[in-house]
């Protein structure tokens, strides 16, 4: 049984890799090459259902191949550090890459079975993990204060937008950078609510996807936590290896500088799973979806699956619409012709 489970997160995280192989060097920009990896790994994920998994198919250990994949996370991310609009004029990029290549190196140490005297440095270990992957992204955020990219622009000016009385659907961004003025928000409401904190605290809303990435690394230790004596007590180590493969990601700093919301979505994402799966608290979990659902359009795309899989009945889909209107209605009365 325990060998067939072993198949099966071997073969999905085998899956997870060729998908983040499939994107770190394009850096967003559109590559064939890389194209083809994205679709071997859909083909790999759609006939995944169709494996049977209690024969001998993939060998290889999870616990190993979870550490593999974070060295080679790592090494990928310490070779490909780079931001568009980063300067080292106080010596931030430097220091991120020291940061990058010592945390290479202890790293190994999931390899090596530590001496009972150095007990206390393995239980602090995935912590110092933690702080690294905070502080890289906290100096990503120094190293390129005022990135030339309008998904950066127009999430700091909304929020202030609508405390000046004006509709952030509606008005026209200007960038310096830019030859033509922007004239659209394209993100859901939810998004200007909640970079609101991050925008009046530091005037930079790129700190609300820090906090949401550390938040999705912790939920995701939490969740293995609890499952530990169910699936996981084989792989002692998992609960702090993959939340550290999700940080890790090795365009995950670029992804921070360039201001991307999606580590926001994924976030309330998995909040909601959570929620849902191991707090058992539905209520709380479908309000929450709804905001999910007023973030970034792709998210309605989660319904199908949560319907067929017998988790999302009408009711609770009901009480995710109610949330949903409720972060949209003032914008659409506002002006819904720019809202949509």
């Amino acid at each position: 049984m325990h060998r067939g489970i072993s198949q099966k997160l071997s073969y999905l995280l085998g899956c997870y890799f060729i998908i983040v192989l499939g994107y770190i060097y394009s850096f967003g920009f559109y590559s064939f090459p890389e194209l083809m990896l994205l679709t071997i790994s859909l083909v790999l994920v759609l006939i995944y259902p169709k494996i049977n998994f209690s024969r001998e198919i993939l060998s290889v250990d999870f616990e190993f191949m979870a550490k593999a994949c974070l060295i080679v996370f790592l090494a990928s991310h310490f070779g490909l550090y780079d931001g568009f609009y980063q300067n080292d004029n106080l010596g931030f990029i430097t220091l991120s890459k020291n940061l990058l290549f010592f945390t290479l190196l202890i790293s190994f140490s999931y390899f090596i079975k530590m001496p009972k005297r150095f007990v206390i440095l393995k239980n602090i270990k995935f912590w110092v993990f933690i702080f690294i992957a905070f502080f890289l992204r906290i100096l990503m955020i120094w190293s390129s204060p005022s990135p030339l990219i309008d998904v950066y622009g127009i999430q700091k000016i909304a929020p202030k937008a609508i405390l000046e009385g004006n509709n952030p659907y509606s008005i026209v961004y200007h960038f310096p950078w830019q030859k033509e003025p922007l004239d659209v928000y394209s993100y859901g409401p939810a998004v200007i609510i909640l970079d609101m904190p991050a925008v009046f605290l530091t005037g930079d809303p790129r700190y609300t996807m820090v906090f949401a990435e550390i938040g999705t690394a912790l939920l995701i230790y939490l969740m293995i936590k609890k499952n530990n004596k169910l699936i996981f007590w084989k792989w002692p180590q998992i609960a702090e290896l993959l939340p550290l493969i999700f940080l890790f990601n090795p365009r995950s700093l670029f992804i921070i500088e360039q201001a991307w919301i999606d580590p926001l979505v994924i976030f309330l994402i998995t909040l909601f799973t959570y929620l849902l799966f191991f707090l058992r608290r539905k209520l709380l979990a479908f309000v929450l979806f709804g905001v999910v659902l007023a973030t970034k359009q792709y998210s309605v795309f989660l319904i199908p699956f949560l319907m067929r899989a017998g988790y999302l009945k009408i009711r609770n889909l009901a009480l995710s619409l109610v949330v949903l209107l409720i972060f949209i209605t003032p914008f659409f009365i506002w002006n819904s012709a720019d809202f949509f």
